[in-house]
């Protein structure tokens, strides 16, 4: 039985692990300096984790937060991640993690909520079409590296 709840600090070592597969899964490098649990217990005071439990082991999470103000000044949660560890794939995980996160975004009073995915992640554009979502066209902006420092020098 899979069951989702809010992060909690003692869920750091699993969720770290499980975030390492994803860098993986994804071929990045992981760019945390010093301790992954510790940074995510920092993280955690600042955006919302859902965790997802099978038999008490971290079966996926999805971090989130919401934004204000928006068109007609109301609040809505943006989903950054969702990841299902590998061996928990096609088991509803990710369903019961997408659930939590809108309830939570009902009980904040929001009355909608937004993600992305690549274009060429065609399962995951399944997936999210299969929940009632619909795509939406809007363009994205990266703004990293020496771009991001040019930019925040000039607040200095």
């Amino acid at each position: 039985m899979i069951a989702v709840r809010q992060f909690e600090e003692g869920d750091a070592q699993a969720l770290a692990s499980t975030m390492k597969e994803m860098v993986s899964f994804y071929g990045k490098p992981l760019a945390v300096a010093g301790s992954l649990s510790e940074d995510i217990i920092r993280q955690s005071k600042a955006i919302f984790i859902a965790v997802a439990l099978s038999d008490d082991r971290l079966a996926g999470f999805a971090t989130f937060g919401f934004l204000y103000p928006v068109a007609g000044l109301r609040s809505f949660a943006y989903l950054q991640q969702i990841y299902v560890a590998s061996e928990f794939r096609r088991l509803g995980v990710a369903q019961k993690l997408m659930a939590f996160v809108a309830r939570t975004c009902l009980d904040h009073g929001c009355t909608w909520m937004e993600w992305t995915t690549g274009q060429d992640n065609t399962a995951a554009q399944t997936f999210y079409e299969g929940l009632g979502a619909t795509a939406v066209e809007k363009v994205g902006y990266e703004l990293t590296g020496a771009a991001l420092n040019k930019l925040a020098s000039a607040a200095e």
